[in-house]
């Protein structure tokens, strides 16, 4: 994961090795604290400003091909090529709905 700031053109901060493989799915939380990543099988809860993993869910079987986060932050949902919709609680860090 590589964070750029846009206005000065410059990258920030890297972390390596955050997934096994590859990211295909991020997403920041409106209030700027976290960011998510959704990997193979796998989402990360990010802090923005440590830069350190909050979080780890063991999502779906396959690669997480998009994130959304509702507007209040306290819900993400996630879909994969394994053709499942998941949905979140990230105040209880608790899988509420797989659409299988």
């Amino acid at each position: 994961i590589k964070i750029w700031d846009l206005e000065k053109r410059t990258l920030e901060y890297t972390i390596q090795k955050a997934h096994p493989l590859t990211i295909k799915s991020v997403v920041v939380t409106s209030d700027g604290k976290y960011f998510i990543t959704g990997g193979i099988g796998d989402i990360k809860v990010w802090d923005f400003s440590t830069k350190e993993l909050v979080h780890t869910f063991e999502a779906h079987e396959r690669l997480i091909t998009g994130l959304a986060l509702t507007s209040d932050n306290k819900y993400l949902a996630s879909v994969s090529d394994d053709m499942n919709l998941k949905l979140w609680d990230l105040s209880s860090n608790c899988l509420l709905y797989t659409s299988d």
